[in-house]
């Protein structure tokens, strides 16, 4: 994404899902990622000029349709049976690191 679109580092960490529109094949710039007191922090771009709906090249589109396709797919295989387990909602630590003790036993016994 950052070589198609000519992304800052910043941006492209700033992009989440909610900035794709893969129907309509564009990515929304509003959000960027910035270092401040030692800490990551999401803010919004620095201007309104920064702030920008990009379209996506056809080979970028079809990667990210693929990867999204796969991540939901991976998600649902590792968050089967947990409270608050959909995308983008907040898990509960205890349910997550059992599930995640869970996944890491059975891939080296597998």
């Amino acid at each position: 994404m950052a070589a198609a679109l000519g992304l800052r580092r910043g941006e492209l960490l700033g992009l989440r899902w909610s900035n794709l529109d893969l129907d309509n094949g564009t990515a929304t710039i509003g959000q960027t990622v910035q270092r401040a007191g030692g800490e990551l922090r999401l803010q919004d771009t620095k201007t309104e000029d920064s702030d920008s709906v990009l379209p996506l090249p056809d080979w970028t589109w079809l990667a990210l349709l693929d990867h999204q396709e796969r991540q939901q797919r991976e998600w649902g295989a590792a968050c089967r049976g947990l409270a608050g387990s959909r995308p983008g909602l907040p898990l509960r630590s205890r349910h997550s690191d059992n599930r995640a003790t869970s996944i890491a036993t059975s891939r080296r016994s597998g």
